[in-house]
């Protein structure tokens, strides 16, 4: 479920899938709506497409684009 406060979705994929750089895990959290632990989680057993980048995740704003549509998040 989409936070009442983040963007209509169909704005947000769109600005995800022209963005040029990766998103940290703090960005993709406020995207979701999701604390850090449940997001960490999720990359740990698959859930969403992220890699590791030394201590924390980077995610690939296509990639992710396609998993929030995929999950209707």
């Amino acid at each position: 479920m989409r936070p009442d406060n983040a963007p209509p979705t169909n704005t947000l994929l769109n600005q995800l899938r022209q963005r040029k750089t990766y998103l940290t895990s703090a960005e993709v959290t406020i995207l979701l709506g999701k604390s850090r632990n449940a997001l960490c989680r999720w990359v740990r057993i698959g859930i969403i497409p992220a890699f590791k980048f030394g201590k924390d995740y980077r995610f690939d704003p296509v990639a992710l684009a396609g998993w929030i549509e995929a999950h209707q998040m």
